[in-house]
């Protein structure tokens, strides 16, 4: 159970950090899936419906991006 818990809690924070590094709506972030601004927002609400092409896609991004924004710090 804990670790359900965590995976989600770790999903939304993605996808959260992935919009504000990027400076993304729910339409923008829509936009890159292929999906709609709806689905993104019931992505968030209840991630264990999302399927795994999206968590993985917004998993591999936000570690790119977060990657890049370091490597400007050095």
């Amino acid at each position: 159970m804990n670790t359900e818990y965590n995976a989600v809690v770790n999903f939304r924070s993605e996808m959260a950090g992935l919009k504000a590094l990027l400076g993304w709506t729910n339409e923008d972030l829509a936009r890159w899936l292929g999906c709609r601004a709806s689905t993104v927002s019931e992505l968030y609400r209840d991630p264990r419906k999302a399927t795994g092409m999206y968590i993985l896609k917004i998993h591999q991004r936000f570690r790119e991006e977060r990657a890049k924004q370091f490597q400007e710090l050095l």
